[in-house]
């Protein structure tokens, strides 16, 4: 009796849980090409390669330009896909899961840059965004800057052009991850 409960015991530790955290590595490896068109499968494990072995990460992208991940932990990724942008992706905790968030960036000289926010499931599963990210600004470009160290997500904004005068600059902002959503926090 005691070794049937034993194995028992023994059995369900070892069943691996459903609802455990996976890691950003595991995800990105997993990601579907159609989420960075620039970079191949292969660009992409190249890029998980390179950082597990503490290389520099540059590889050359679909367009002949150079992609470089510059920054890889259990929850986080920085992307310069071309000289002009980026893109940052950010594991967020999600009731007892995560969800991607997936931070594009475009920069130009005149522009300055602009940023667009997506959510992801685990297994690259389009999100609602506005079911996470409420916020707007129609008379700012918005440079979006995740936090590497928390999950909090800091906004700057950026006059277009610096040439609309109507237009009131604004302070940068931080939103907080409250578990279900990016929430207004402190004004920086």
């Amino acid at each position: 009796m005691k070794n049937n409960i034993l194995a028992l015991f023994v059995g369900v530790l070892l069943i691996p849980s459903t609802s455990s955290a996976q890691d950003l590595k595991t995800i990105i490896r997993q990601m579907p090409d159609s989420i960075l068109p620039t970079l191949s499968k292969n660009n992409v494990l190249d890029f998980v390669d390179y950082k597990d072995s503490n290389m520099k990460a540059v590889v050359t992208n679909n367009l002949g330009g150079k992609s470089e991940m510059t920054e890889l932990t259990d929850s986080y990724a920085f992307i310069r896909t071309s000289a002009n942008s980026d893109v940052q992706i950010k594991l967020l905790p999600l009731a007892d899961s995560q969800i991607i968030s997936l931070i594009r960036s475009v920069s130009c000289d005149t522009i300055k840059t602009d940023s667009q926010i997506e959510f992801y499931t685990t297994d690259w599963k389009l999100l609602n965004a506005s079911d996470y990210f409420t916020f707007s600004d129609t008379t700012n470009f918005a440079h979006y800057i995740q936090n590497t160290s928390d999950t909090s997500l800091t906004i700057r904004f950026i006059n277009p052009l610096e040439l609309d005068e109507k237009a009131k600059p604004r302070e940068s902002i931080t939103l907080k991850w409250n578990g279900k959503k990016y929430e207004e926090g402190e004004k920086k």
